[in-house]
């Protein structure tokens, strides 16, 4: 795989890379093989066909049909969502599940513990468990799940990777052994320490050879189904982190619905009280007589054209002297109101332009003002329930159908958890055997070859 990496290009002349890919492709065909999801998918098929397009399989259905985000889709028909799924709330990706009293779920730790009992690996069987009652398990599993991720990535990866290194070290040197023992041997004059040189020497190369194939047989039996059995690992802890991000979903639904219901409640409290206030104001209306109006408040106007009149009754009245004298008062008080208007008539013309200034000035914080203050409270409000009403009708449908997908969610991650532990133990049984065969096969090989060389030196003539 390094040598992948380093050189891409000389993939397709590189013959241990190509058995490789065709070693990682039979064990990826056999797995799917065994699962019956996977075989009797039409998308599986397709992959199979060699006369398919593979781009054209991903832009049609049922691959097109899947949202962007899996959790707003069946657990088991992702390419058939319904419309409550788009009202589904999209968790954060490190979001956690809520611990419960008396439960400590703790995912650094291998250990799940509620109260004073431990859970074991599965739920017992023939128990009807709730959501909240299996998060313990999956919990343990998904915490044992990443320790044996781990230890394959890490102390075992570094020892396979310096066991086979050393290996082929040891092969080179073996090999280089073997040459310098034959030349040795061609050199030698003695009728009886020729020979057994040279012996020595093809078993060295024998040797060689069959370290060799220890380390090919090692890496393919051994260190490469350990390193893809941590990639099922992750695979494993990314599904356990689905179900537990679809639990987080059905909280969120049911929190955000028990939100919505309370606002609504506050909205409606708020609707009836400002009825009752206005049906109140409107019968203490009704009930109380309107107020008479003052005889200070009358229209000016009138007294204007009175006082108006008047003046029309001296200017007629003139010639007689006898009743001059009698409206003589009332003519001050005439003439006195109307220079007083024409007076205040020119400052009533200088006030549109200080208004027109002040408009300028406060005109646009007052229209911000306006488009921030709630001028139809009433309406608004309304507004408010009607949304809050159609928004608690969808989280419902949200709520129903979180509830079937968790469900769902968690048999089918059950099932496949006792599938992979099953397989996980048959694998690692398979891989210690074949470690130790091949062991035995290269220990074999070198035995037999050293004990003929022994054979031969023992023939050297001692004088």
């Amino acid at each position: 795989m390094a040598d992948y990496a380093a050189n891409p290009t000389n993939a397709k002349q590189d013959q241990q890379i190509i058995d490789l890919r065709k070693r990682m492709l039979a064990v990826f065909l056999n797995r799917c093989r065994r699962m019956d999801e996977i075989r009797t998918d039409g998308v599986w098929w397709r992959f199979l066909d060699p006369n398919a397009s593979w781009s054209e399989v991903l832009h049609s259905h049922p691959v097109s049909s899947i949202p962007k985000s899996i959790l707003k889709a069946p657990p088991l028909d992702p390419a058939n969502p319904t419309p409550a799924h788009s009202y589904l709330p999209i968790p954060a990706a490190s979001a956690k599940l809520k611990t419960v009293a008396g439960t400590n779920h703790d995912n650094s730790s291998g250990h799940i513990q509620a109260g004073p009992h431990a859970f074991g690996r599965f739920p017992p069987e023939g128990h009807n468990l709730g959501e909240q009652e299996l998060d313990p398990y999956f919990i343990s599993y998904e915490s044992s799940i990443k320790e044996l991720e781990q230890l394959l990535t890490g102390p075992m990866e570094k020892v396979n990777r310096r066991t086979l290194s050393h290996l082929s070290s040891l092969a080179a040197d073996l090999c280089e052994l073997g040459s310098v023992y034959n030349a040795f041997a061609v050199s030698e004059q003695a009728p009886s320490l020729g020979p057994a040189i040279e012996r020595i020497g093809q078993a060295a190369d024998l040797s060689y050879i069959a370290t060799e194939e220890l380390s090919g047989s090692l890496g393919a039996s051994f260190a490469e189904p350990m390193r893809e059995h941590a990639q099922f690992a992750g695979v494993v802890r990314s599904v356990l982190k689905y179900r537990v991000l679809k639990r987080v979903q059905q909280d969120l639904t049911s929190e955000e619905l028990n939100k919505k219901r309370a606002l609504l409640d506050q909205l409606e409290q708020s609707e009836a009280e400002a009825r009752r206030i206005e049906n109140y104001l409107s019968s203490s209306q009704q009930i109380s007589p309107p107020p008479k109006r003052s005889t200070s408040l009358k229209d000016p106007s009138s007294h204007q054209r009175r006082d108006g009149g008047q003046d029309d009754t001296e200017s007629i009245d003139s010639d007689f002297p006898g009743t001059h004298g009698d409206f003589s008062s009332h003519t001050p008080s005439a003439s006195q109101g109307l220079p007083e208007r024409s007076t205040s008539a020119p400052s009533h013309k200088k006030m549109p332009s200080g208004n027109s200034i002040t408009n300028k000035i406060f005109g646009p914080i007052r229209h911000a003002v306006q488009g921030v203050v709630d001028v139809d409270p009433e309406r608004t409000r309304r507004d408010m329930i009607g949304k809050t009403r159609e928004s608690i009708g969808q989280l419902e449908q949200a709520q129903v159908v979180s509830e079937r997908d968790v469900k769902e969610a968690s048999a089918s991650v059950l099932k496949d958890m006792k599938r992979f532990q099953q397989d996980k133990e048959d694998d690692l049984r398979r891989y210690m055997l074949a470690y130790a065969q091949s062991q035995i096969e290269w220990a074999k090989k070198s035995k037999q070859q050293w004990e003929e060389a022994r054979a031969e030196v023992e023939k050297i003539d001692e004088s």
